[in-house]
C-alpha cells in the first residue's frame, strides 16, 4: 500500500531495553539534541525522554533541546505536543506546505525522512542503533482513511524484522509505532581493480575514512586481481558487500547475486544523475550498478611549448588534425607517437582509435548497434573508420619508428613525446600515470576531434561501477555515499586521474585546469548521450578481447587488408 500521511507524528529511538548512563557534553547528567527533517531543523517540537519518570522539553528555533539532571534514560522521542504547548509548531516546510512522508509496499520511507540525534550516546553504546523508527499521531491519508485503520493491517517487512526488536502500538491521545532498534553497524568489504598501492586506491581508502567519521561504518578496500576473481569471491562463502567493476555486462551476468540499488537511491535521481545511458546498461529487472567514477580516452596528448614554438593550432574538426598533421610532416617534423605494445592485451590501443573514429563520425546508434553486431564490421561506417586508422598510421612519415608500433609498450610513448621526436599521442587521461612527476606538468590534452562537426561533444571512455551484494543498512549507506556528488572530494579528485561521472560533482576539488577540462568533455558527451565506454569491453570476450585485437595487430603489421581483417571479426561473432 501506497498512502501519504501528515507528518504529525511521533518519532522515536529507543537507544536500548536497559537504562543507560549518560554523560552530558557540557556536564554530567545532561542529554541534548537536534531534531531535523532533510536536514532542515523543526522547532516547536516536543521532545519526550523516558528518565525514571517522563520528562518533556520542546525545540528551539534551531531544533536543539537540552535536559538536564538526568543521571539515566530509556528513551527518547519527538512528536506534535501533546503534554506541553510548544510555541511555533512546524510541521509546515518553509512554503507553508504541510510536511508529508509516503510509506512504500516495503514498509520505507519514500520522499521525506526524518534525523533524530541524542547527543551525547554513552561510550559502550555508541552505534548500537541506526534506524528511525515510525510513529504515526493524528494522521491520516488522502482518502480521510484514519491511522489507526491503516495501521490494522500494517506487516513488519521481513527484511527489517531481523532489526526490529520489539513492536508498540498503542493509543494515548496519540497513535504511536515504536521500533525498537538494536543492530549495530556492520563493516563493509568492497573489492574491485585498483591495486592497493595505486594512488585511486590509496585516495580511495581516504574517502572511506571520512565516511567512517560520519557515518560510524568501517568500510575495508581490497584489490581483487581480476574480474574473473571478483566473480570467484561473489560465489565464495564470504562475498564482499560492495564490487567495484570497469564492465556493465559483468553485472548482468551475476544479476541474480545484486541487490536492487533503485531501493538505496531513487532510479530517478540515479539518472538525473549519471544520464539515462549509464543506468541504461546496468538495469535487467532492477538497477543492478551505478558508475562511481570515469575516465576519457578521447584526447590527444602534447607539449604546448612545442605547439607554441611552431605556431601549431590545437585543430577543432579531424579535418583539421589531418591537416596539422600533414603541416607537421612539411615542417621535417613527425606528428604521432604510437606504440600500442601491451604484452598479451596488445590492440587495444589501436580500437580504441576506431573506436573514436567511428563513435565521433557515426553517433551514439550505429556504435550501440555495432556493439551488439546489429551493425557488423563489414559495414561501410565501420569500414570507414578502420580506413581513416590506416591512414593515421600508414601516411609516410606520421608516425615515430613506425616498425616498432606494435612492439614497444604504449606508455613509453611518453619519452620520444617529451624529447620532441614526436608531438601528439591519442591516450587517456591515465597516461598521465605514466609521466614522472619531474616532467608531467610540461604536458597537455586536447580532445581527439570528431569526424563530423555535428558530434563535437562525442567522448569515449570508461565508468568504474558500483554495485551492492547485500541490502544491508550499512552496505546501503556506504552506496547512497559513493553515488552521492560529495564522493570524491576528501581525496580521489585530488589523485589528477580519476573523475566523478556525477553531474552534480564540484569540479572545484580538482587539482588543476587539465582535469576540469576533462571533466568538462566528459559531462558534455553524458549530457548529449554522446558518452560512450569502450565497445570492445562490451563485444563478446572473443570478439572484444579476441579478434578484434588480433585484427588490428595484423593491420598495423601489413599481414592482412582492411576487407579481410573485417571478414574475419564479423565470422568470429558467436553465433
Amino acid at each position: 500500500m501506497r498512502t501519504r500521511f501528515l507528518i504529525s507524528l511521533v518519532l522515536a529511538i529507543l537507544l536500548t531495553a536497559l537504562p543507560l548512563a549518560s554523560a552530558g557534553a557540557d556536564g554530567e547528567g545532561e542529554v541534548t539534541g537536534t531534531v531535523t527533517l532533510n536536514g532542515q531543523p523543526l522547532a516547536g517540537v516536543e521532545v519526550f525522554l523516558a528518565a525514571g519518570k517522563a520528562l518533556y522539553t520542546c525545540t528551539d528555533e534551531n531544533g536543539e533541546f537540552e535536559f538536564a539532571d538526568v543521571d539515566e534514560f530509556f528513551y527518547a522521542a519527538t512528536g506534535p505536543a501533546v503534554a506541553l504547548d510548544c510555541e511555533n509548531a512546524k510541521f509546515v516546510d518553509d512554503e507553508g506546505n504541510p510536511l508529508q512522508v509516503a510509506i512504500d509496499d516495503d514498509g520505507g520511507w519514500a520522499g521525506a525522512t526524518v534525523d533524530f540525534n541524542v547527543e551525547p550516546l554513552p561510550e559502550d553504546h555508541r552505534g548500537t542503533f541506526n534506524r528511525l523508527s515510525l510513529a504515526l499521531g493524528n494522521c491520516y491519508d488522502g482518502n480521510g482513511a484514519a491511522a489507526a485503520d491503516i495501521l490494522a493491517d500494517f506487516e513488519v517487512p521481513e527484511k527489517l524484522a531481523p532489526e526490529l526488536a520489539e513492536i508498540y502500538l498503542s493509543y494515548a491521545g496519540t497513535l504511536r509505532f515504536v521500533a525498537q532498534t538494536v543492530c549495530p553497524q556492520d563493516p563493509v568489504t568492497v573489492v574491485g581493480l585498483w591495486a592497493e598501492d595505486a594512488p585511486e586506491a590509496l585516495a580511495l581508502r581516504v574517502e572511506f575514512d571520512a565516511f567512517t567519521a560520519d557515518k560510524g561504518v568501517e568500510v575495508s578496500y581490497e584489490n581483487a586481481g581480476g574480474v574473473p576473481d571478483i566473480e570467484e569471491r561473489i560465489f565464495s562463502a564470504e562475498p564482499p558487500d560492495v564490487i567495484m567493476v570497469p564492465q556493465p555486462g559483468f553485472l548482468r551476468d551475476v544479476a541474480g547475486e545484486l541487490a536492487d540499488l533503485s531501493s538505496f537511491v531513487a532510479e530517478e535521481d540515479l539518472r538525473a544523475d549519471f544520464g539515462d545511458y549509464l543506468i541504461d546498461a546496468v538495469v535487467q529487472g532492477a538497477v543492478l550498478g551505478a558508475p562511481a567514477s570515469a575516465f576519457l580516452k578521447t584526447l590527444v596528448w602534447y607539449k604546448p611549448a612545442e605547439f607554441d614554438a611552431h605556431g601549431y593550432e590545437i585543430p577543432e574538426t579531424f579535418d583539421e588534425l589531418v591537416a596539422l598533421s600533414d603541416e607537421m610532416v612539411g615542417d621535417e617534423l613527425t606528428p604521432w607517437c604510437n606504440y600500442i605494445g601491451s604484452g598479451a592485451a596488445t590492440g587495444w590501443v589501436g580500437t580504441d582509435w576506431i573506436e573514436d573514429l567511428l563513435l565521433g563520425a557515426a553517433g551514439s546508434g550505429v556504435y550501440d548497434q555495432w556493439i551488439d553486431h546489429t551493425v557488423p564490421f563489414s559495414d561501410p561506417t565501420v569500414e570507414a573508420a578502420f580506413a581513416r586508422y590506416q591512414a593515421m598510421i600508414d601516411t609516410p612519415g606520421y608516425v615515430y619508428e613506425r616498425p616498432n608500433m606494435l612492439d614497444v609498450f604504449f606508455g613509453e610513448n611518453v619519452w620520444p613525446l617529451y624529447e620532441g621526436d614526436c608531438l601528439m599521442h591519442r591516450q587517456a587521461t591515465f597516461f598521465r600515470f605514466f609521466m614522472p612527476e619531474g616532467i608531467a606538468g610540461e604536458f597537455s590534452t586536447f580532445k581527439f576531434p570528431s569526424v563530423d562537426p555535428d558530434l563535437h561533444a562525442a567522448a569515449m571512455g570508461g565508468t568504474d561501477y558500483v554495485a551492492a551484494l547485500n541490502d544491508g543498512t550499512s552496505t546501503e549507506s556506504l552506496i547512497q555515499f559513493m553515488l552521492s556528488p560529495t564522493f570524491g572530494e576528501a581525496a580521489l579528485a585530488g589523485t589528477g586521474g580519476w573523475m566523478s561521472p556525477n553531474s552534480r560533482f564540484d569540479g572545484g576539488f580538482y587539482p588543476t585546469d587539465l582535469v576540469r577540462d576533462w571533466s568538462d568533455i566528459l559531462q558534455e558527451a553524458i549530457a548529449a548521450d554522446l558518452f560512450r565506454p569502450d565497445a570492445s569491453d562490451l563485444m563478446p570476450p572473443q570478439v572484444g578481447a579476441g579478434s578484434f585485437w588480433t585484427g588490428v595487430n595484423e593491420l598495423v603489421a601489413g599481414l592482412k587488408t582492411i576487407d579481410q581483417v573485417l571478414g574475419d571479426i564479423d565470422a568470429s561473432w558467436p553465433d
